[in-house]
């Protein structure tokens, strides 16, 4: 297996399209590593957003905290990702383990994952305004 696609634990494997299990086809488009680019405006968002929690919350997945980041950058234009308003699942969970986030996945099957994240109530409702 390439180093472009971590390892969360058990042979889960983070890929663009989220997590990804044991026998996955690399040459599939929806295979595809995560971009560097989209990982790093990820891990800015984390930075500028999240708190880390001690335990996995389960009210939220990455999917959903993926489109927060694309809807920060669409409305909130950043000079360090001009332009760049999509981000895919998978980048989101590669930014999160790298930032040592805990990542569990939603269920068997799912690319979507839950982590040890929150929002503050302010931030919070920053995002849901644009929902």
């Amino acid at each position: 297996m390439s180093s472009e696609y971590p390892e969360i634990a058990n042979g889960l494997i983070v890929t663009g399209s989220g997590i990804t299990y044991p026998g996955f086809d690399e040459k599939l488009p929806c295979n595809r590593p995560a971009p560097e680019k989209e990982i790093e405006a990820c891990k800015h968002w984390l930075s500028e957003w999240a708190v880390k929690t001690k335990t996995v919350r389960r009210a939220n997945s990455s999917y959903l905290y993926k489109h927060y980041v694309e809807r920060w950058y669409a409305n909130e234009p950043c000079p360090q990702f001009p332009g760049h308003v999509y981000v895919c699942n998978g980048a989101f969970i590669i930014a999160a383990l790298r930032n040592r986030y805990t990542i569990v996945p939603c269920e068997r099957g799912s690319l979507n994952a839950y982590l040890n994240l929150s929002l503050d109530r302010e931030s919070r409702r920053f995002h849901e305004d644009w929902q």
